[in-house]
């Protein structure tokens, strides 16, 4: 059965199923929000996997920030010039089927980086962030791509200098102010 409600003003309006409406009133309310429906929130839940499907995971909900990465780490991790990372919190993210390998590193921040990875094809899926609590998951291993485009360019004074940037998104030689201290 369906459910879903919207609010208008101070009024809040209900409905489940095809019969049944309520109207409740909410003071003090001057926005319009949406509460989203069970379906929706299923909508909203992306799968990805290695290369070879042995590792398969899942995120929940849109992402924090979406960047491409070109911080030499990464280079070598893709064997391209950028990372395409999905920031998702950590309770967001879930391996849904196989057991990743992990390479651990220190980031800038001196903190642990956790790189997950098939050990079948080397595939890596994501890095967990320890110092922002949260896994960049790399959206090239994601299933449902759509609407998922880059906020931002990071640590780009480590791109190579062929290195093409996406016009319109802000670029940071490292990290932009205040993020990451």
């Amino acid at each position: 059965m369906l459910a879903f409600g919207w609010t208008f003003g101070n009024v809040t309006f209900c409905a489940k199923g095809r019969t049944k409406a309520a109207i409740h009133l909410r003071p003090m309310l001057a926005s319009l929000t949406y509460r989203r429906t069970k379906q929706e929130i299923q909508m909203s839940v992306r799968n990805g996997s290695c290369g070879c499907g042995e590792l398969k995971y899942s995120v929940e909900d849109e992402p924090m920030n979406t960047v491409f990465c070109y911080c030499k780490e990464c280079q070598t991790h893709t064997g391209s010039d950028k990372w395409f990372g999905a920031w998702f919190p950590k309770d967001k993210f879930n391996i849904t089927a196989g057991s990743p390998s992990i390479y651990t590193r220190k980031g800038d921040s001196g903190k642990d980086m956790n790189h997950l990875f098939c050990s079948h094809c080397g595939v890596m899926v994501a890095a967990e962030v320890t110092s922002g609590n949260f896994y960049s998951v790399g959206v090239s291993a994601l299933h449902q791509v759509s609407g998922l485009a880059p906020s931002m360019a990071i640590y780009t004074a480590s791109a190579p200098s062929w290195a093409v940037y996406p016009e319109g998104v802000p670029k940071f030689d490292t990290l932009p102010p205040g993020m990451g201290s």
